[in-house]
């Protein structure tokens, strides 16, 4: 995925950074019983309040839009499955799809898809 560079692709986010910070520091999604599932609003309120994060309420939901767009794209992309990523050793090619449904979901987070 490339960043903002000039090249125009992505928008500058001076505030997305928080966001992205906070799904460093929490995850960017919770472990289900079949998988990856998208962060919970309770999850995240319970991570804030005990780290005292400062996240408003665009932020909030933000997050919650991105662990959700993360989740659909993590088990699928372009029709084909591909391991989850807590898997301890994945091929090149599978390195490969998880980060083209990484940058899929980030597109999505930034209306592009």
């Amino acid at each position: 995925m490339r960043g903002h560079d000039g090249d125009g692709r992505y928008p500058d986010l001076e505030a997305g950074w928080t966001v992205l910070d906070a799904l460093q520091r929490l995850g960017w999604s919770l472990t289900g019983g079949m998988g990856p599932v998208p962060l919970t609003a309770q999850e995240i309120t319970a991570w804030a309040t005990g780290t005292m994060a400062d996240l408003g309420p665009r932020d909030f939901q933000d997050v919650l839009d991105v662990s959700r767009a993360f989740v659909g794209s993590v088990g699928e992309y372009q029709g084909r499955m591909v391991d989850p990523p807590w898997s301890p050793v994945l091929t090149p090619e599978e390195q490969e799809i998880a980060d083209a449904a990484e940058e899929d979901a980030m597109d999505r987070m930034m209306g592009l898809r």
